[in-house]
């Protein structure tokens, strides 16, 4: 892909218009497929720690399970 250059923020061109429907059948369809890679995890409740460290390391340990989830050979680092 070529890089242009300008000499003026006037000089880029105007992006293409998508209509409005177009758009959001994109949309969807790039959530659909985000979920379906890596689903939302929802804790039900309210879950409480003492410190912010015990909760930070609370989301590290939920986030790297569920790296290993969705690694294809399912070894997440």
């Amino acid at each position: 892909m070529p890089v242009e250059k300008f000499s003026s923020v006037s000089d880029i061109p105007a992006l293409p218009r998508i209509d409005d429907d177009t758009l959001a059948r994109r949309m969807r369809a790039l959530w659909r497929r985000a979920f379906r890679i890596s689903p939302p995890t929802v804790n039900h409740g309210v879950t409480f720690f003492r410190c912010i460290e015990d909760a930070q390391q609370s989301r590290r340990k939920e986030t790297i399970k569920r790296m290993r989830a969705t690694a294809p050979d399912g070894s997440a680092r």
